[in-house]
C-alpha cells in the first residue's frame, strides 16, 4: 500500500494534462464541475487524449492537510482523479460529461494498492474506493471525528476509527472488494 500524499500513483495513464491558470479562451471545449458553477479559486486543468483536448474547471473548497490541488492517474489508464482544494472528482478523459464528484468531504489520503488494482480516497469520516471500472464502493461516515488506513492484508484494510466524545478509537475491518465493514473485537 502506498500512501500517495508522500509519492506520485503507480498507475499508469493514457491522458496527458497541463495546469492553466490563465483565464480560459479559444476554441478548446470547456467543461465545468459541478455543471455551470463559476467561482473563483477553482483548479483549471487541460486535458488532452489521442488527440483530443478539453479543459475542466473544477470547483474547489478548501485546501486540506495532506491532498492539495493535483490530478493523480487511477487504476483505469483513462481515468483521473482530480482534488481541487479537498473536493475530489472521477474524471473520464475519453468522456468528462461522466466526471462525478466523490462525496467525502475534505479529503485527507490516498492509498495505493497497486496489486489489487485500487486507489483508495480518505475523508476524516469516509472512504471511497476506485478500481479499473470507475467508483466501486464508497462508504461514508464511518467515524465521527477521525479515520486512518493503518494497514492492509490482502482483500482487507483495517481502519483506525477516532471518537473525540469517548476519546478512544477502535479498529475496523473493511473488506477492498465491496467496502463491507466489520468491528474487530478487542
Amino acid at each position: 500500500m502506498i500512501n500517495l500524499s508522500i509519492q506520485e500513483s503507480p498507475f499508469s495513464k493514457e491522458f496527458d494534462y497541463s495546469y492553466i491558470r490563465s483565464d480560459v479562451s479559444g476554441s478548446t471545449p470547456v467543461f465545468r464541475f459541478p455543471e455551470g458553477k463559476r467561482e473563483l479559486g477553482n483548479l483549471v486543468v487541460e486535458f488532452v487524449l489521442t488527440g483530443n483536448r478539453w479543459i475542466g474547471i473544477f470547483k474547489g473548497w478548501f485546501e486540506g492537510h495532506t491532498v492539495k490541488r493535483q490530478v493523480y492517474p487511477t487504476p483505469n489508464p483513462s481515468h483521473a482523479l482530480v482534488i481541487s482544494r479537498s473536493l475530489a472528482y472521477l474524471v473520464d478523459v475519453n468522456l468528462p460529461s461522466r466526471t462525478i464528484s466523490l462525496e467525502l468531504g475534505a479529503i485527507e489520503r490516498l492509498y495505493a494498492i497497486q496489486a489489487l488494482g485500487l486507489l483508495l480516497v480518505q475523508s476524516a469520516t469516509s472512504l471511497a474506493c476506485l478500481n479499473l471500472f470507475g467508483k466501486a464502493w464508497l462508504v461514508e461516515d464511518i467515524a465521527a471525528d477521525g479515520l486512518e488506513i493503518v494497514e492492509e492484508h490482502g482483500n482487507r484494510a483495517v481502519l483506525s476509527v477516532w471518537r473525540s466524545d469517548v476519546r478512544a478509537s477502535r479498529l475496523i475491518d473493511v473488506s477492498l472488494i465491496d467496502g463491507k465493514l466489520s468491528v474487530r473485537d478487542v
